[in-house]
């Protein structure tokens, strides 16, 4: 004998619409409370891509800051006649692109470089002059030179007028000629003279190839090895061999990429040291995955063991609500930097 079908549904059909209607509603106003909520303490949404979409909050306002603080730089760490130097990528920094910055996030980014103490920094995927203005509210007595390569991710040199000086910037575009089919999607090397206290030196900024795909790997390692030579070249046609170079190499301590810039060379050529291979094997300079990708190089032996102290730093890595207030209003990378006796230069 065929079975009965089980029914959850009312015999009468009245009962049934009765039903029917009051779920109706239920699920009307449940979906109405979901949409007019707002979101808590000031949240950002994010879009369907996983991008921050432009807040709705008011510049300046304090009760709509995303909760949390930011950690503080290492303390007590420079002497008398001593200057940091380094790098930090600012993560899509510009007017237009992925990554709208409030007004908190522009005094939060200039609180994470005054809490270096850098006199110089090379920084990394800065859209526009336009948000640098913006940050120099924020840092008196500051300047700044932007790169043209890169689109919205270009190379840009800060400093402190009262400590340091730069000057007149040029790009090496040579180091990415025929490596991708659209020129000026690479960042060119950004290159020029600058000071920090009685040291003088070339300082460089770098944001190498991205991704680890083969053929990346092969352009960034092919990136590497035409900016060794660059630097070769320059180190043996000047009386001056000091050199500095960061900036984001998009690779890790140990990979071939990056040894093409740290490995020994024959005479006449520069050698460069990694200043970060004095930190701790758990110092990151990268959020998410965690990894060490930002480096601070020096040519050897002319920086490395004239000016340069043996000390290399990175900012502490955010946790809880620091790392919320981090991440979405300063950045994926955490800057890294080292220190010099700036108090006379050692050139003969």
């Amino acid at each position: 004998m065929a079975r009965r079908r089980s029914s959850s549904l009312p015999r009468d059909p009245r009962l049934a619409l009765i039903a029917a209607v009051i779920a109706l509603a239920g699920a009307y106003f449940a979906r109405q409370n979901r949409q007019s909520e707002p979101p808590a303490n000031g949240a950002r949404r994010t879009t369907a891509a996983g991008r921050r979409a432009a807040p709705a909050r008011n510049n300046g306002d304090a009760q709509n800051e995303t909760p949390g603080t930011l950690p503080a730089a290492p303390a007590a760490r420079l002497a008398s006649g001593q200057a940091a130097i380094g790098s930090f990528n600012v993560k899509w920094f510009g007017t237009e692109g992925p990554n709208p910055r409030v007004e908190n996030d522009v005094r939060d980014i200039a609180q994470v470089i005054k809490n270096t103490d850098a006199a110089l920094l090379g920084l990394e995927e800065i859209g526009d002059t336009a948000m640098m203005d913006r940050l120099l509210r924020y840092l008196p007595g500051y300047k700044y030179l932007l790169g043209t390569s890169g689109r919205g991710q270009k190379c840009a040199m800060l400093w402190d007028t009262g400590r340091a000086s730069v000057g007149r910037a040029a790009e090496w575009p040579d180091v990415n000629a025929g490596l991708t089919k659209s020129d000026g999607s690479l960042r060119a090397p950004l290159v020029a003279q600058a000071r920090v206290g009685a040291f003088d030196f070339l300082f460089v900024v770098i944001h190498s190839k991205a991704m680890f795909d083969a053929k990346s790997m092969r352009t960034r390692r092919e990136q590497h090895r035409r900016l060794r030579a660059r630097l070769d070249e320059w180190v043996r046609n000047n009386g001056d061999k000091d050199v500095i170079v960061v900036g984001d190499f998009n690779d890790f301590p140990g990979s071939p990429a990056l040894a093409e810039l740290t490995s020994e060379r024959g005479a006449g050529g520069a050698g460069f040291v990694n200043a970060g291979a004095r930190l701790p094997d758990e110092a990151i300079t990268h959020l998410s995955p965690n990894g060490r990708i930002d480096y601070v190089l020096l040519s050897s032996p002319a920086v490395s063991q004239e000016e340069w102290t043996g000390q290399a730093f990175t900012y502490p890595k955010p946790k809880g609500a620091e790392r919320k207030r981090y991440e979405e209003g300063v950045s994926d990378h955490l800057p890294t930097w080292a220190t010099f006796n700036v108090a006379r230069d050692n050139d003969p």
